[in-house]
This record gives C-alpha cells, structure tokens and sequence, in this order.
C-alpha cells in the first residue's frame, strides 16, 4: 500500500494527465444505454404492487431462506409503502401479530422471524415498524429495554446478541431502539459514548471497533449514535462528506452523504423521528438525479 501511494504521489507531480487517466480508470463507465421509448417517470404503481406481493410468497424458495432478516426485509418493505403514502395496502394486524410472535419471552428481544433467536438488529426493525403505526404497545417495552440494556458490556460497547459479536452498528441500534421507547436513561450513556469515539480513526472515518477501517456505513451508525445521544456537536460535515464519496463513488454519491448525515441528525432532534427521516429521504431520490445532472444545490 506505501508503495501504490508513493507511486500515486509521483504521479500527481510527475504529469497530470496520468494521473487523471488513473483517476478516469476508478470511475464506473456507463455502458448501458436505456431505450427511447423506457418510462420517463418513476413507476409507483408497480413498485407498491411488488412489495405487496413479496409479502403473499411464503411458499417461494427465496422467501423461505430469507427467513434471517425477516423483520428487517419488512421494516424496508414497509418504509417504502409509507414514503408513497401506501402504508394502509398491507394488513396492519398481520403486520403486528408477527412482531408479536418474535418476541422472546425469555429475554424480552425480537427476532428476524418466528422460532429465530433475537438481535439488536431485528429489535430495531420491529420497534421502528410499531412507531410506524403507533403500536409500541403491542409488545413488552419494558422487556425490550432490559434485552437492550444486557447486551452492554463494561466497556460501553454492544454485542449484537448473546453471541458476543461487538460492532458499532449495534451501539446505534441499541440507542436508536431505546431512544424510540424514550428510555436512554437505561443505559450507560458515557461509557457508550467513549466506546463509539474511540472507534474513530485518523482519516476523521469511524470502524466497527477500536482499530478497525473506516467504512461509510459505520460513519453512518456512529454519527447517527452520537446525534441521538447529544455528542454530534463537535463533529463537523465537511469531515465526513468526502470519506462518504470515496466509499460510494462518484457523482450523486456526495449528496447522498450529505442527506444520510442530515437524516441520522434529525433523528437525533425530532420527536416524530420517523417521519422526517421519511420526508429526508424522499427529498433524497429525485435530488441525486438533479445533482447528477448539476443543477442542485446542497442546501
């Protein structure tokens, strides 16, 4: 890798055109040319009807092996719906009578589908959804915030489950789904903080945990944990933008950096959380288009 920089760095001084034939070479080509006559608007309609009728397949051999992320699949599913105003096509006492039957009356956790074992991350999923309809009193809240608040170790970290795997996308979970029950004070909030902060690496990036690379997604979760619980005062944008766009590519991905950060802060700030997430994120899909074509500005 020090000798790919060095090189790199020679470059830049040695000749520009190399250097920009290098540059030009990472960037994705557009090898594909849409037909004349392909829909010039975004066909809602038959977007809703394929995530209702995902939800009639039980008998397809993919849904079958789908079953691990079960709660998750439908939390998307589900945001999809309520982004288009079409929430109300799918049967909400279905909806809820499976979240019921994923709770773990042992541990209070939810699971990615029935007879499964519970997670931090279909405990989110399923949390999010019943703030959806309104429906947090479907389940045991008080179970689901002692499940969250076992899986804390000493350090202020988070396992996913009781396995043991520790990730800073586990922190965000637990916050979020605490923070969704209004009940951050269950927690050790200063240990969890100064866990998820030593997670950060020189290049202002965030990793899974202590000396781990930086990943976008993690600068997602972990900015996203440090705005839901009132640390995100100190961390600038412009630090994580460009971290954002190298690691989702060129072109509309810096405005997507910039919305996903604003979105995880609003979290952070609104009391009706879920809905201007929603509207960000609609915001979201025809403005990566403008901005593709040059035409938007960031604010």
């Amino acid at each position: 890798m020090i000798v790919v920089s060095s090189q790199l760095t020679a470059v830049t001084i040695i000749t520009s055109k190399k250097f920009l034939k290098t540059i030009t070479m990472a960037i994705p080509i557009k090898d594909i040319k849409l037909p004349e006559d392909s829909p010039k608007e975004l066909l809602l309609d038959k977007h809703v009807e394929f995530i209702k009728r995902y939800g009639k397949s039980d008998d397809d051999y993919e849904f079958g092996m789908s079953d691990y992320l079960r709660m998750s699949g439908m939390y998307w599913g589900l945001t999809a719906l309520e982004l288009v105003d079409k929430l109300h096509i799918l049967p909400e006492n279905d909806v809820i009578d499976f979240i019921k039957r994923c709770q773990d009356p042992e541990t209070g956790g939810i699971s990615a589908c029935i007879d499964h074992d519970p997670h931090l991350l279909y405990t989110l999923s399923a949390v999010q959804i019943l703030c959806m309809y309104d429906r947090l009193d479907a389940v045991d809240a008080s179970a689901v915030v002692n499940y969250v608040t076992s899986l804390q170790l000493p350090d202020g970290s988070f396992t996913g489950d009781k396995w043991g795997e520790v990730d800073t996308r586990f922190s965000f979970c637990a916050v979020a789904t605490l923070a969704l029950l209004n009940r951050l004070d269950a927690i050790d909030v200063e240990k969890a903080v100064s866990f998820v902060e030593s997670c950060k690496n020189f290049d202002e990036g965030f990793g899974s945990r202590p000396f781990s690379e930086s990943h976008a997604g993690m600068v997602y979760c972990c900015l996203g944990f440090l705005s839901i619980t009132g640390r995100c005062g100190g961390f600038c944008f412009n630090s994580y933008c460009p971290l954002i766009c190298r690691s989702f590519g060129y072109r509309g991905s810096r405005y997507v950096g910039v919305v996903a950060l604003r979105t995880t802060a609003t979290f952070g700030r609104s009391q009706r959380s879920a809905g201007e997430a929603a509207r960000r994120l609609l915001q979201l899909v025809g403005a990566v288009f403008a901005y593709d074509a040059g035409s938007i500005a960031l604010d």
